[in-house]
């Protein structure tokens, strides 16, 4: 049953130094004058007083709560009995039932319970920061008062009783402790994680570019990112120069791209990509596309016969684009394109815009789910190849083609939209097309597997 202290004030005063260590408790707390009022109100005032704060929301709470749970067990060690018999007590002993009046004496107060007290204390708090950071956060941005409240925990139906708040409380430095030994793990791996490793620079999206240079920082790759960089089989490679092994890794020094450069026969000339891998050989996934691109310009690295670059980049004119950025507008192309571009069987559903450039070598979009030429240079001075599609019309085809122009494989009915002129071979066998009208002029032409009627040879 609950009972009455004798030395309320003793206790109060054990209950502050649990939150003051040196038991003083700022003036305004206590101070209800408008001024003490006006600085709660203040985001830059609670801001700068923030522990104050969080201290006197947790002070109340105390003498709340964590004072009701000290009287509420009349046989706690740290309560003793009074004799309402004794004289020279206050008066309201006298009327008290008796063995409800007890002194408190904090020496008593058991050690395990000093333990669980402090333990609400570090959690309430951490909860009492997070409150008043961001009221006053919310405050300050839509530059309203803050309306820090005092009794924040004091009144929460969430902290309503002892056991409750202490169980909240282990749950969290439970919680904290699991943390602990991520973070001490974490520590360790990104220790590791820089053994053997040059570090080349900062990329986007909070990425990091290392180059690696020891058999064990080979194997601590090949480790994480399950492919075969480690355990001997580059290290010679590495050692003698031929080879050049970097990673791009995360903050925690986790590694998701690895690229394998094959350096040429004068040291002083950048070397070609020869593989581009993300996690257990797969293609680079597009979160970490910037970073690359970023790396290769630095480098100045040859990407055109790196295989796991298609689908990713496009190099034009010695410089490298994301394909997802040209697909969405993002880069302005130049109107003359002097190297071939490839698009070649990357699940393309649209061409990004070449539709004002002239492409002074190849152009192939072939094997894609393309529906539309839409987007296709004006004219190719190369072969033009946009075979195996699911195109029904050659509307936004090149104006003109150099050499082969290869439709075949496609749903074609009709030859609209094709070139007016065809340097080479014009291929539009394996289509629906009941009509060659609108064929270019070309060299040679290959209309088989149509459902044309026959009208001399198919082949001319």
């Amino acid at each position: 049953m609950p009972v009455n202290l004798l030395n309320e004030g003793d206790l109060n005063k054990y209950l502050t130094k649990m939150i003051y260590a040196d038991g003083e408790v700022p003036h305004w707390v206590s101070d209800k004058s408008s001024e003490s009022q006006a600085n709660l109100q203040s985001p830059d005032w609670v801001k700068e007083h923030r522990d104050e704060v969080v201290k006197a929301i947790l002070l109340q709470y105390f003498k709340k709560r964590i004072r009701m749970y000290f009287h509420s067990d009349s046989n706690a060690s740290f309560l003793k009995p009074v004799s309402t018999k004794k004289p020279g007590l206050p008066e309201w002993c006298y009327y008290a039932d008796y063995g409800s009046v007890f002194r408190f004496d904090g020496t008593k107060v058991p050690r395990y319970l000093q333990d669980e007290i402090a333990e609400i204390r570090d959690y309430l708090y951490a909860m009492a920061d997070k409150y008043v950071v961001d009221t006053a956060g919310l405050a300050k941005k839509t530059e309203k008062v803050s309306k820090i409240r005092l009794d924040y925990l004091k009144s929460s139906n969430e902290y309503a009783s002892f056991d409750m708040v202490l169980a909240a409380a282990k749950l969290w430095h439970e919680k904290l402790a699991v943390k602990g030994k991520r973070t001490r793990k974490d520590e360790e791996f990104y220790k590791k994680s820089l053994e053997g490793t040059e570090f080349i620079m900062e990329l986007p999206n909070n990425t990091f570019a290392y180059r690696l240079l020891t058999p064990k920082a080979l194997d601590f790759e090949s480790d994480n990112m399950g492919h075969c960089v480690g355990r001997g089989y580059y290290d010679e490679d590495v050692k003698n120069g031929i080879t050049e092994i970097y990673s791009i890794r995360d903050e925690r020094g986790e590694p998701h791209i690895t690229f394998e450069i094959r350096k040429n026969n004068k040291h002083d000339e950048p070397g070609y990509i020869e593989q581009c891998k993300g996690k257990e050989n797969k293609r680079p996934v597009d979160k970490y596309v910037p970073a690359i691109i970023e790396l290769i310009h630095k480098y100045k690295w040859n990407t055109n016969d790196c295989r796991d670059l298609n689908g990713i980049f496009l190099s034009i004119n010695n410089e490298i684009y994301a394909i997802k950025d040209l697909i969405d507008g993002k880069i302005k192309l130049p109107n003359v394109i002097d190297n071939s571009i490839d698009l070649s069987g990357i699940d393309l559903k649209k061409l990004p815009d070449f539709s004002n450039c002239v492409v002074n070598g190849n152009f192939n979009c072939s094997n894609n789910q393309l529906t539309s030429l839409e987007g296709a240079p004006q004219k190719v001075v190369g072969y033009f190849d946009c075979s195996g599609n699911q195109l029904t019309s050659l509307k936004g085809a090149p104006y003109e083609v150099g050499g082969l122009f290869n439709c075949s494989g496609n749903q074609l009915t009709s030859l609209e939209g094709a070139p007016k002129e065809v340097g080479g071979l014009f291929n539009c066998s394996g289509n629906q097309l009941t009509s060659l009208d609108g064929r270019p002029k070309a060299s040679k032409y290959v209309f088989d597997n149509n459902p044309l009627q026959r009208c001399g040879n198919e082949r001319e």
